[in-house]
Parts: C-alpha cells; structure tokens; sequence
C-alpha cells in the first residue's frame, strides 16, 4: 500500500509537472498567435510595399527570405513541439497502461496536438498566399527587365544620334574656323591692297602733277610738252627720264653718269626730230635734244656681272631696249672711288664707272662728281622716273645712303678728299642738305 501510494505520490507530482509543461504550451501557443497576428501585419505592410514598383522587388525578396526563415523557424518548433507531443504521448501511453487517471491529461495533450495541427494548416496556407505574391513579384521583376532592356535600347539609339550630331558639330565648327581664316586671310590681303593703293594714287598724283609741271626740264622740253600746239607733233614718246626705271638707290648714280641726257626728247624717226626742232624755232621756245629711235644702234650683248661691278644696263629697266643699251650699256656701278680707279686702269677705256652716291669716272678718265649748279632744282630721274610710297619717299630724303651719317659714311677716298679742302662728291637732287661745292673735273 505504501509503495502503491509513494507510486501516487509520484504520478501526481508527475501530473503536476504536466500540468506545468501543458501551461507553458498554452503560453507557447499564445505567443505562436501573437506571432501569427505579427505575420498577418506584416503581410499587409507586404501589399501595402508591392505597390511601390521601384522598391516593391528589392522589399519582396527581403521579406521573401525572411518568411523562409520564419517558416523554417515555424516549422522547426512545429517539429519540436510533434517530438515533444510525440515524447509525451508515449509518456501518457505509459501513464495510462499505469493509471487511468492520467486519462484526462492524455485527452488534454490530444486537443493540444489538434490545435498544433489547425494551427500547421494556417501556416500551410499562408505559405501558399506567399508563394502567390512571390510569383505576382517575379512577373513583376520580369515586367520591370523588359521595360529596361526598352529604355537601354533607346538609350543607345539617343547615344548614337548625340554621336552623329557632335560629329556633324564638329565639322561645322573647322569649316567655320577655315572660314575665318580665310577671311582674316582676305581681310589682310584687301588692307595691304588698300595700303598699296594709296601708295599707288599718292605716287600718281605726284606723278601727274610734275608731268604738267616737267620740273627740272629746260624750256624746250617744257615747251613741247605744255604748249597746246605741241600736240601736233607726231612720233613722240617721251624724255629719257619718262623711259628709265630706275630702282631705288640709284638715282644719284643715273642722274651723274646721264646729266642733261635725262632731259632728251625720245622719238620715233628722224622726220619726227626734224619737225619738232621747226616747231621749237617757229615758237622761240628754247632749245631740245632729240633722239630719234630709229638711229640707235642694234642691241649688244653686256658684260657678265661679278663682285666689284653690275652693269646698269640690267639693273634699270625700261620699255626700249635699244634706248636702255645705247646710253647705259657700258655703264658699270661700283661701290666706291677706289674700285672705279681699280677696274679703269686695269681695263682701260671700255666703260663708264659711276658709285651709287654719283661719282663718275670716264673712259679717257675724266672724274665727275659735287653737287653742281643745277643741283638746286629737282632732278627729272629723282622726281619723275619711279613712283614710289610717301612714306618710302620720306624716309629716303630724310636718311641719304651717304648723307645724314657725317664722314663715317663716305668711302676712304672721299675722307681723303675732304682732308685735303676738296668737297664732297654729290649730284643727287636727293643727296646733301649742303649745297655747297661745285664739279670737278681732271684728266689722268
């Protein structure tokens, strides 16, 4: 009896021990519903989120994966609790078969473990609500692919026209730069055209007005070229200084070795010559020379150049030839004094030596140069012969290549000369400020 009543004892402290783990099941199913109410706010907060489209798959598949752990944590417990159901059944079974009186409690575990099982079912179809809204996602992830591979293609099709538009601006861009180049270009070339047009008129009107005038011509050249009854004379072509183009820097060196020659009435045949001399004596206008170009001796060939002299027969042009030849073809231009000397008696009487500042030395050797008496007036050469710009013009009177520069300017012979009280070697009009001196002439 005693042993059957410490064998009570013990069911009945097992009883209450069941009775304690069937509490804490009715606490674990408490929580299991909270649980479950949790889940269905989050399933709405789920719906609510799968309308947003940008953030609804990113959200998706993070809740996704947190339903699959908590399912998996779901049904772990469910496992657990089936174990422990299962460890208690075969405990109530044993206690059963021991006494009946546990009957109630098995009962109660029965009704625990249907519970558990409603409560499976739940979770079975809120599993299937969620891998409906899982595959409603996925159709929206695919739907949200195909609209990206739409706006990436015509992301590329704007990618290749903005290409084709730069390249287009690009080639508009260098033809506008060619453009302006070549209107800079053109916009430099008409300013030096304009430059050289005013150079041209003002060297026009100069030229103009000293043709009327003929300064520095005697009165019958003046008189055959201003009197209106000098129109009739036929066959005219000019003065000599109307026909030489003389380059600058040699003026003085023209104007020394040519003198009055300068002023030389040029025409065609003798005839012409002939019928301006009447027309001079019938008018008793004064006196002219007159060349006729049909008496000019042929054209011969010149000397080569070198070092120590250029023939001014290549150096001045002109629009006769014959003309050019016949007074400066054995005309020879050196730089200085001493090397006219040098050549004269080294060649002996076959030329005419002459320096760029005038000096002229003669074949027989007879020397010329000093500013003369005819130097006050304006050269025909200087004045008449080339056209050149104003302000060229000014910067060659206001710097002569031998005057403006003292004695170091001049050449060895001329320092000489001057030592020794002879003056200064100049004829052009342009040369010396100092009109002072007069010519010389010696024989050696």
């Amino acid at each position: 009896m005693q042993k059957i009543q410490g064998e009570a004892e013990r069911l009945l402290e097992r009883r209450e021990q069941m009775g304690l783990q069937i509490q804490d099941l009715v606490a674990e199913e408490r929580r299991l519903e909270e649980e479950i109410r949790g889940l269905a706010e989050r399933r709405v907060a789920l719906a609510a989120e799968r309308e947003d489209k940008d953030r609804g798959l990113d959200e998706a598949r993070r809740r996704h994966a947190e339903q699959d752990s908590e399912v998996q944590r779901v049904e772990a417990q469910i496992e657990a609790c089936r174990s422990a159901l299962s460890e208690r059944r075969e405990r109530f079974e044993a206690l059963r078969l021991e006494q009946i009186r546990v009957a109630g409690a098995r009962a109660e575990l029965t009704r625990s473990g249907g519970e558990l099982r409603e409560r499976r079912a739940q979770v079975d179809r809120r599993a299937e609500r969620l891998a409906a809204e899982l595959m409603a996602a996925r159709a929206e992830v695919d739907a949200l692919a195909a609209t990206r591979l739409r706006l990436e293609a015509a992301s590329q099709r704007a990618g290749a026209q903005l290409s084709l538009l730069s390249t287009e601006l690009q080639e508009i861009e260098a033809a506008r730069r060619d453009r302006e180049a070549t209107r800079a270009e053109a916009q430099e070339a008409a300013a030096g055209l304009r430059v050289k047009l005013a150079a041209r008129q003002s060297a026009l009107e100069a030229l103009e007005r000293l043709e009327r005038e003929r300064e520095g011509y005697g009165a019958g050249v003046r008189a055959m070229f201003a009197h209106p009854g000098a129109g009739d004379l036929g066959g005219v072509v000019g003065t000599v200084a109307d026909l030489l183009e003389v380059p600058n820097g040699l003026e003085a060196a023209v104007e020394a070795v040519l003198g009055d020659r300068l002023q030389w009435v040029v025409v065609e045949r003798f005839e012409h010559a002939r019928a301006a001399l009447g027309y001079l004596e019938r008018e008793g206008a004064g006196a002219a020379t007159l060349l006729p170009l049909e008496t000019l001796p042929p054209v011969a060939a010149l000397p080569a150049d070198s070092g120590e002299v250029s023939w001014a027969a290549r150096l001045v042009g002109g629009p006769r030839p014959a003309l050019l030849h016949y007074l400066l073809g054995r005309v020879g231009i050196v730089s200085h004094l001493d090397q006219a000397e040098t050549l004269w008696r080294r060649n002996g009487v076959i030329a005419t030596y002459v320096t760029r500042s005038g000096e002229v030395l003669s074949p027989s050797g007879r020397l010329t140069g000093g500013p003369s008496a005819s130097s006050a007036r304006r050269s025909p050469v200087s004045s008449v012969t080339w056209p050149r710009p104003p302000r060229a013009r000014k910067r060659s009177r206001a710097r002569s290549p031998a005057c403006g520069r003292g004695s170091r300017g001049c050449n060895p012979t001329t320092r000489r000369r001057r030592r020794r009280g002879y003056p200064a070697r100049r004829i052009s009009s342009r040369c010396c400020a100092r009109r002072t001196g007069s010519r010389v002439t010696s024989r050696r």
